[in-house]
């Protein structure tokens, strides 16, 4: 899904990333800067645990759509005790704070609540740990012993950090006329 997103900011860098076999030649400071991006998931997702909150760190959703293959990875997938609301958190590292979101952070956070909306109870999500694809309900009860019984509202935030400052971005929420061609069955 990152992919998708970086493609409305720059297709050549999609394509020379993947020629480049997910960063194999980058230099140390754009290696640094990456590396930033998770630095800020793991302390963001202490935080969050530490505050009380239920959730499931890099959930993928992987889905085949026209014989092609399409992974989002959700950096932070919160839940409510009831399992009525789900909230996808992206989290972006900025060097300054921002008045509004990147294009390309938006369309990837409303590409990835749309596909977890629609294939909520599907086998289509697992852990970043690995193991086999399962329903989202079955994640939700055998990790967070929360029980999933109708279909959860779904919602996701852009969380942009700097080292001075942070915002969310949001709410976004699922294309409720399926405008999105990847979630159009």
């Amino acid at each position: 899904m990152s992919d998708l997103a970086m493609a409305m900011t720059c297709q050549s860098a999609v394509l020379a990333n993947k020629l480049r076999n997910g960063g194999s030649f980058l230099e140390l400071k754009t290696l640094l800067t990456l590396e930033c991006g998770h630095w800020l998931e793991r302390g963001a997702e202490e935080s969050l645990k530490a505050a009380g909150t239920i959730l499931i760190p890099q959930l993928e959703i992987s889905v085949v759509h026209q014989s092609a293959p399409i992974k989002a990875h959700l950096d932070l997938t919160l839940v409510n005790a009831s399992a009525s609301a789900i909230t996808v958190l992206e989290l972006k590292s900025l060097a300054r704070m921002k008045d509004c979101v990147w294009p390309a952070h938006e369309s990837q956070q409303v590409g990835q609540i749309s596909l977890l909306h629609e294939f909520w109870s599907e086998s289509a999500f697992r852990l970043e740990t690995g193991g086999s694809s399962r329903k989202l309900s079955e994640l939700f009860s055998e990790h967070l012993d929360v029980r999933m019984s109708v279909r959860p509202k779904t919602r996701g935030y852009v969380l942009a950090v700097s080292p001075n400052d942070a915002r969310a971005f949001g709410p976004y929420y699922p294309d409720p006329n399926k405008n999105c061609p990847i979630c159009c069955r």
